[in-house]
């Protein structure tokens, strides 16, 4: 059944590989609805069909599964083109190009502050002024008092292992693209003066990755040139 302008119904019986279009309904197995103009569009091919079902303007009574296979038997419509063009056009030449633009992130007041201390070898987390809890990496705003958390504490910078995942498929890093060496180990370290999920990310040092457990002693082993990023430390390695 096709509604609005130029709508009506109509039965499409299709038997021993002989289609008939009928006016009207005559006991179809399966009833369609929809407007004119998606109906002109499905037939276009400028509607997906299931798209027009899932988003409702397609609505189906009766045998679905037998509507699924009418799209076996009834080709794309393609409007004639002009006399003596040619079916078949050339195919599109594609160029695969990799773009790199050059982009810079402002860190923020808080972040700023903490990456900034790595350059000085330190390791900073923020206090709430409420509840007293540790934040590493810093926050601006307490993640369970939702108070602007003002304080500053400097933490470890030793700690323990919390939480590690060796890693044995190459997978590129974030950071520079190229794939990494396996295996490796990133780790949550638990740092002295904080508790909890007060926990800072980072990777362990690989030499260290067999000795890797929860609650093994860990150090940061710093760069000799720092510019305050994450990428100062260059790992943590196991000093127990």
């Amino acid at each position: 059944m096709i509604t609005g302008t130029g709508g009506g119904e109509w039965t499409v019986s299709l038997k021993d590989g002989l289609v008939k279009v009928l006016k009207g309904l005559h006991t179809p197995n399966v009833t369609t609805t929809i407007s004119a103009k998606d109906w002109i569009a499905i037939t276009l091919g400028t509607l997906d069909g299931m798209s027009a079902f899932s988003s409702g303007r397609l609505k189906v009574e009766g045998d679905m599964g037998l509507l699924m296979k009418a799209t076996k038997f009834f080709k794309k419509y393609t409007p004639p083109g002009p006399a003596g063009a040619e079916e078949k056009q050339d195919e599109l030449i594609r160029i695969k190009q990799v773009l790199s633009l050059p982009q810079r992130f402002a860190t923020g007041p808080v972040m700023g502050k903490f990456l900034k201390a790595f350059s000085k070898k330190q390791i900073l987390a923020n206090k709430c002024p409420k509840c007293g809890r540790l934040q590493l990496p810093p926050r601006e705003v307490c993640a369970e008092c939702r108070v602007r958390a003002t304080g500053w504490v400097e933490v470890g910078p030793e700690g323990v292992i919390t939480i590690c995942d060796i890693a044995y498929y190459a997978s590129p890093d974030p950071l520079s693209g190229e794939s990494r060496e396996t295996p490796y180990c990133s780790a949550h370290f638990l740092l002295d003066g904080c508790k909890g999920h007060e926990t800072l990310w980072h990777e362990l040092k690989p030499s260290d990755i067999e000795r890797a457990r929860k609650g093994a002693r860990v150090r940061p082993v710093w760069n000799e040139e720092r510019i305050g990023a994450i990428t100062d430390i260059k790992y943590f390695e196991i000093t127990d």
